[in-house]
């Protein structure tokens, strides 16, 4: 309770006192980012008044991809799931007054899949109306000084996302088992001194997440030589998908709600886990990433007690580690290698990959992950954004 007490009071107080012009600031916002850069995405017009710095705008995404899982590892089915998958994703901001905005990162998200494993088809294809969910939302009030405030389905802590430019890196880092859950407070703040703050809240289970750093871009600008470097902590159920899910922090006769419908219950509101991550830009050609995590175990927990139960344990996870790596596409067309490397207390993995964007927005790529206690799996993915 202390730690979360001290969070929020940081949150809350540090702000008036860090506002201080920075050359690398070129952010319009800390939530929708650059929403005033006609490039970006589509006008809509009804909304968009530039003269007092108001623009909404969205974009179109459609996804494709053949997903393939086989080895002598872990469960030990051959199992195929090919999917079809649209987004609508509307941004931006009102300006209220010459500091005060209203802003709304709205992002709806329909698939279709179709699965078969050990030969029986277990999802059959149906017309794409299988699934229609809010991928993520936030809106809420943007101070220029002192931050955002927003209600919104979103994940505890932020800092993972320096992962968040292959298939597979942001999967074992031990973020709460939620994901993006809606029903949360939160609370952003990208100081033009370059400190950055993140805490969430949720109303529904308690738990709640901090994120502080440094940061000299936002973590999807791919700013040249912009690098960023964080401190996070939650207390929900750590996650690990390292060819197979563990999942800490679980007790099914727990008082305390989870953020994840197959665990419903934690076994403490006091079990944190921590984590320290960064990433770096080299100019526009190469970006590295890395993310170590912590949670402490249960006495009562190994390794193979975890496996058999589910993969879920009492306590935490312990320690994994992710770096990954990636060199850009020169002028959002050609070869895009990446590489990432993963361990936790459960096994290692490692995956190459190769993108080619046909241009910018089109890109198809191939991802196989070798898993060292887990299955394999292949993925052939295509995404055109617009």
């Amino acid at each position: 309770m202390k730690i979360k007490k001290t969070a929020v009071l940081i949150s809350l107080t540090i702000s008036p006192f860090l506002y201080a012009k920075s050359p690398t600031t070129t952010w319009d916002s800390d939530v929708v980012e650059n929403y005033l850069n006609p490039n970006k995405g589509a006008t809509i017009s009804r909304f968009t008044n530039l003269d007092n710095n108001s623009r909404w705008y969205s974009t179109t995404r459609l996804k494709s991809g053949y997903v393939l899982t086989q080895g002598s590892k872990g469960p030990g089915v051959d199992n195929h799931r090919f999917y079809v998958q649209g987004n609508l994703r509307l941004r931006g901001k009102t300006m209220l007054t010459d500091d005060i905005g209203f802003f709304g990162d709205f992002w709806l998200q329909a698939q279709e899949n179709y699965a078969r494993t050990d030969g029986e088809t277990v999802n059959d294809w149906d017309g794409l109306d299988e699934a229609i969910k809010w991928e993520q939302f936030r809106f809420g009030f943007e101070h220029s000084q002192f931050g955002a405030l927003m209600y919104g389905k979103h994940s505890a802590t932020w800092s993972p996302y320096v992962l968040d430019f292959g298939t597979q890196g942001i999967y074992d880092t031990q973020g709460d088992a939620g994901g993006k859950n809606a029903d949360k407070i939160i609370y952003k703040n990208h100081f033009d001194n370059n400190l950055f703050l993140n805490a969430s809240y949720d109303l529904e289970s308690k738990i709640h997440g901090f994120d502080i750093g440094y940061q000299t871009s936002d973590i999807y600008s791919f700013l040249p030589d912009s690098y960023g470097i964080y401190f996070a902590m939650h207390n929900g159920q750590p996650l690990i998908q390292n060819g197979t899910s563990i999942v800490g922090n679980v007790n099914p006769n727990g008082k305390y709600k989870s953020d994840r419908a197959a665990t419903p219950f934690r076994d403490r509101d006091d079990l944190y886990t921590y984590a320290l991550s960064g990433f770096k830009q080299f100019d526009r050609a190469h970006r590295v990433a890395a993310h170590v995590s912590y949670s402490k175990m249960h006495d009562s927990d190994t390794v193979e007690k975890i496996l058999e139960n589910n993969g879920q344990a009492l306590g935490g996870v312990g320690v994994s580690a992710t770096v990954a790596w990636q060199k850009l596409p020169t002028n959002g067309r050609g070869w895009n290698p990446y590489f990432s490397a993963s361990y936790d207390e459960f096994g290692e993995s490692f995956t190459p990959e190769v993108r080619y964007w046909l241009a910018p927005g089109s890109r198809v790529w191939i991802a196989h992950t070798f898993n060292t206690e887990a299955q394999d799996f292949t993925r052939i993915e295509y995404q055109l954004d617009f």
